[in-house]
C-alpha cells in the first residue's frame, strides 16, 4: 500500500505532502520506517509522479516547511551522500530541482506582498 501510485504516478508521500497536516505526515513517517525495508524506502524517495516530481517538490509547491524536515530526516537516516544528492538534484518535467520551485513559490509570495520584510 505505501508504494502503490495512483493514476497520476502519485505516492502516499506525494498526497501526504499535499493534503496531510504535520502530525498525520508524522504517522506515515512512523509506517514508512516501520513496515518497508530500506530499498522500499528509497524508491519511494525516488519515485516521481506523471510531471516527474519528487514528493519533495510537491511539498516545496505547498510551502510545507514542517513535512520538508520530516523527509530531510528520513533521508538522513536512509540515504548516502550519493542517494541524498540525486533527490536533491531531482529535476520535474520543466527542469526544476524542488529548491526552484520552494524558490519560485517565495519570489512568488513576495512580489504579491505577502512577505514582510525580504
Amino acid at each position: 500500500m505505501l508504494l502503490n501510485t495512483d493514476n497520476e504516478g502519485r505516492t502516499v508521500f506525494h498526497m501526504a505532502a499535499v493534503l496531510s497536516e504535520p502530525e498525520k505526515f508524522q504517522e506515515i513517517l512512523n509506517l514508512v520506517k516501520e513496515n518497508l525495508t530500506k530499498e522500499e524506502i528509497n524508491k519511494m524517495l525516488l519515485s516521481t509522479d506523471n510531471e516527474e516530481r519528487t514528493f519533495f517538490h510537491v511539498a516545496a509547491v505547498w510551502n510545507k516547511p514542517e513535512i520538508f524536515q520530516g523527509i530531510l530526516n528520513l533521508v538522513k537516516e536512509n540515504q548516502t551522500t550519493e542517494e541524498v544528492n540525486k533527490m536533491l538534484l531531482a529535476t520535474d518535467n520543466e527542469g526544476r530541482t524542488a529548491f526552484h520551485v520552494a524558490a519560485g513559490f517565495f519570489e512568488e509570495f513576495n512580489s504579491l506582498g505577502k512577505l514582510k520584510g525580504f
